[in-house]
């Protein structure tokens, strides 16, 4: 204080001002107060230098800390995404392989569908047949089982088709669903790599009024976050739920195409079987048709034949006949003229017991005669009614073979099992 004071009273001196004591002690507490404050201040500064540099550390450990966070994030959404990827490439394959067995499945429904056409149009061209060849028979129940194959076969399939349909539709739904939720997290990932990129020195950067970044603050803090936001359980649910849904869509995808597979496969043992079976039925029915034929023309024959010989046995028998009746005649005549002899005359002598002999044997040969011939005009109109049974006979065999096999059996030979 005295130095102060000193200092003073000597610059007061060299001024060439004397002072009183008091004024030079007054001015020496002056001075003394600026240099307290100037102490002071020098003091707050490095107080001041100190906190900057302290909130500088703080500052730097929570931005690398942020750093580490968003990188951690990266990671995360690229894990997710792989999932994402993984989980759409497997369903895009199983969605594939559904159209793919959606066409077969369509292809196999019409395929089935023709045997049943033709098989009904078999049974419509039997409708045709005579009455005693319209009894149900092996080829009308080897066509009828096949009708009812076809149908059960046409129904499974279409069964199976609309299942198949429908997982294709789910399957689109869940890729529509993982394609949209991995762009979003590829957009997300781009953000926050590129926020992890940001530092203090980006170009980037912009810093904000003070005020309108404790606004946005408040009003993020005050929001409880935007709209859309939602919690870290449920982002990685959500991902979680996505993919669940993909596996349970693949392992149905597979299940129904084990299912068509199958279907495909008995169906077409089916049709073949059955086709193998109404091939043979028919290809039977038509050799037996041919065979009765040639029994038919050969007993038609045989029947013509008798028929003539009958008729030249008639046409002998009725010359015999028109032969006895002059001797018969003339027998009758001498009796006759043998009953005029004067009563003394008349005793039956061996000319009168000849000519009775003679009529009796006569009357005998043309009575047997007469016998034989209605005896062989009753067979003769048998054999005309068998050649009219064999001639009718042999429309129905050829109707039959018309109908089996100029109409069916080619229809049937076209049918082509194709692979299903």
């Amino acid at each position: 204080m005295a130095s102060v004071w000193s200092r003073s009273a000597e610059a007061e001196l060299r001024a060439g001002a004397p002072r009183s004591e008091a004024e030079l002690r007054a001015g020496a507490l002056r001075e003394w107060g600026d240099a307290q404050s100037s102490a002071s201040g020098l003091a707050a500064a490095a107080w001041e230098r100190e906190a900057e540099l302290r909130a500088g550390d703080l500052a730097e450990t929570a931005q690398r800390e942020s750093t580490r966070a968003l990188e951690s994030r990266v990671v995360d959404t690229t894990f997710q995404r792989q999932e994402l990827s993984q989980a759409l490439r497997a369903v895009s394959a199983c969605t594939e392989r559904l159209v793919d067995s959606q066409g077969r499945l369509q292809r196999a429904r019409d395929s089935c569908r023709e045997p049943g056409v033709v098989a009904e149009t078999c049974l419509q061209h039997r409708q045709g047949l005579p009455a005693e060849l319209s009894a149900p028979d092996e080829v009308d129940a080897e066509l009828r089982r096949q009708m009812a194959l076809s149908e059960e076969a046409v129904v499974l399939l279409q069964r199976v088709l609309d299942s198949t349909v429908e997982q294709i539709r789910v399957n689109r739904s869940v890729e529509f669903h993982l394609r949209a939720d991995s762009r979003r997290k590829a957009e997300a990932q781009a953000i926050d790599e590129a926020c992890g990129l940001l530092h203090n020195n980006s170009r980037l950067v912009r810093l904000a009024d003070a005020d309108n970044t404790a606004t946005a603050t408040n009003n993020v803090e005050g929001s409880g976050g935007a709209e859309g936001d939602v919690s870290v359980q449920s982002w990685r649910s959500s991902c979680e739920s996505l993919a669940s849904r993909a596996s349970l869509a693949v392992r149905a995808g597979e299940s129904l195409l084990a299912l068509a597979l199958g279907a495909l496969g008995r169906a077409q043992e089916d049709a073949r079987s059955q086709g193998r079976a109404t091939g043979r039925a028919l290809a039977a029915a038509v050799s037996a048709a041919r065979e009765s034929k040639r029994r038919t023309e050969e007993a038609l024959a045989q029947t013509m034949e008798a028929m003539s010989l009958q008729e030249e046995s008639l046409r002998r028998l009725a010359e015999s006949l028109g032969g006895l009746e002059a001797p018969l005649a003339v027998c009758r005549a001498r009796l006759e003229a043998r009953r005029g002899r004067p009563p003394g005359e008349r005793c039956p002598d061996a000319a009168q017991k000849q000519l009775q002999a003679e009529l009796e044997q006569l009357q005998d040969s043309r009575g047997r005669l007469t016998e034989e011939v209605r005896n062989g005009e009753a067979q003769l109109r048998a054999l005309r009614r068998a050649q009219l049974g064999l001639e009718e006979e042999l429309v129905n065999r050829d109707r039959l073979l018309y109908i089996d096999g100029a109409l069916c059996m080619p229809l049937w030979e076209g049918l082509a099992i194709r692979d299903l």
